[in-house]
């Protein structure tokens, strides 16, 4: 048994906490052996951070985004996007969300007042 695997999870959990500004760490360090997967996974899914069509499409088609608790979601609408459908699938999503920070880089073209109605009524408890 190599001395990675022997970590006790309680303790990887708390270290990927701290590692959860850098997703990309967090899936690597999800590889590393069977014993990190389920802590890496549930700190990279804690705080999520969708800042680009391209993550919130991957985070929607991820099938371990059901399996952990998500405490805290940052959804960024990205100047020129069409329509807010994709930041409403990402909203109906997700479930249990703590604290829910929306972010418009062309507030006039947001409608952010009918998202933050939504974030109220499936995300917030």
């Amino acid at each position: 048994m190599s001395l990675a695997s022997s970590l006790p999870p309680e303790l990887l959990c708390r270290i990927f906490i701290l590692a959860s500004d850098h997703p990309p760490s967090l899936a690597r360090a999800a590889l590393v052996c069977q014993s990190w997967t389920d802590p890496a996974q549930r700190a990279l899914h804690t705080h999520v951070r969708l800042r680009t069509s391209t993550q919130a499409d991957g985070w929607l088609a991820s099938p371990t985004r059901l399996q952990y608790p998500i405490q805290s979601m940052f959804l960024v609408r990205e100047e020129g996007q069409a329509d807010d459908s994709r930041a409403v699938r990402v909203l109906l999503a997700c479930t249990g969300v703590e604290e829910l920070v929306l972010v418009c880089q062309t507030w006039a073209k947001c409608g952010f007042l009918a998202l933050r109605s939504l974030s109220r009524q499936y995300c917030l408890r």
